[in-house]
Formats: structure tokens, C-alpha cells, sequence
């Protein structure tokens, strides 16, 4: 998640910085462990379909933060089946 620098040299930023990104990657893990075994996102077959992959994937995904009607929408740029998946995967936490 390229973290070779630390964003301060102050360690309590440095803390909230790394639970932060502790957070995100645990997102991201539960997500991709939801993708990798959804057959409808049109993924290339393989054998054995690496998590870290299946995160990159996501990361790359083009998203815009929009606010409507009071609201905060997350629209996801792509084809159906990902949007269908986010979805899903956001209905399920809910």
C-alpha cells in the first residue's frame, strides 16, 4: 500500500496514520474476499485467483464521492457487474 514514508515526525500522527491505513486494508480484504468468488464481474478464468490482485482491481475501480439530496452517493464508473458486486457487498454490511 506503498507506505515507506510516514507522512510526519510526530508519533501520535504516525499512529492514527497507520490505523487508518490498517482499517483500509482490512476493507479491502473483506471486499476482495467477496470478489474473487463472483463468476459475474467477467474476470479472466484462472486457476487460483490471487486477493491482492483482486484488490488492486478495486483500488483501480474509477469511484466519484457525489452529495444529492443530503445524501453521499458513491458512483462507480465500469461495467454492471461491478457495480452490481459493490452493491452486494455494501447491502451485506449494512
Amino acid at each position: 500500500m506503498d507506505l515507506e514514508r510516514l507522512p510526519s515526525g510526530k508519533f501520535a500522527v504516525n499512529s492514527l496514520f497507520f490505523q487508518l491505513v490498517v482499517l483500509a486494508y482490512n476493507m479491502l480484504r473483506v471486499m476482495g474476499g467477496e470478489l474473487v468468488s463472483d463468476r459475474r464481474l467477467g474476470l479472466r478464468k484462472a486457476t487460483r485467483r490471487r486477493i491482492r490482485t483482486v484488490i488492486q482491481d478495486v483500488m483501480y475501480r474509477c469511484a466519484r464521492v457525489v452529495r444529492h439530496a443530503r445524501r453521499l452517493l458513491l458512483r462507480i464508473r465500469g461495467p454492471r457487474a461491478w457495480v452490481d458486486a459493490f452493491e452486494r457487498i455494501q447491502m451485506r454490511l449494512a
